[in-house]
């Protein structure tokens, strides 16, 4: 009977171990997936825009706040792009982009009160929120404003 226990104490070490390095597995698997379909996204902008646009994730302040963690950051962080994508429709607003935009970061932040958008020497800040909703035209305007 002892050793039975003493194989099962182990089974469930073993288990409990085997979960959480899957646990972790699994927050790495889905960081690179969300910074792939960001990537993607930031292609199609490339594009339509004529640019080449880096990408990155701020993923400590993602990770900080636990009610990222049922969403997807990489829909959240695309609406910037998706916001640049509209402007390329004009061929002066596409070569200003060009000459403005060559990286996007995107940062967590607490509330709607700090949910902007800041264009400054080559880098497009796009610091959302989870409370975020109309996104896209959210980005647009505040592109309106800063370009």
């Amino acid at each position: 009977m002892k050793s039975y226990k003493l194989h099962l104490a182990v089974f469930l070490a073993g288990l409990c171990f085997y979960a959480e390095a899957r646990a972790e597995e699994s927050d790495k698997v889905r960081r690179v997936r969300y910074e792939s379909e960001l990537e993607k996204e930031a292609e199609a902008t490339d594009a339509k825009c004529k640019t080449k646009i880096q990408t990155s994730i701020d993923w400590a302040s993602f990770e900080a706040d636990p009610r990222w963690a049922d969403k997807s950051v990489s829909s959240y962080c695309s609406n910037a792009l998706s916001a640049l994508r509209r402007f390329c429709e004009g061929d002066k607003a596409r070569a200003h982009i060009q000459k403005t935009v060559k990286k996007l970061n995107c940062k967590a932040v607490k509330g709607k009160a700090d949910w902007r958008l800041v264009v400054k020497d080559g880098s497009l800040d796009w610091l959302t929120t989870p409370e975020a909703v109309n996104a896209d035209d959210f980005a647009r305007n505040q592109l309106l404003r800063v370009l």
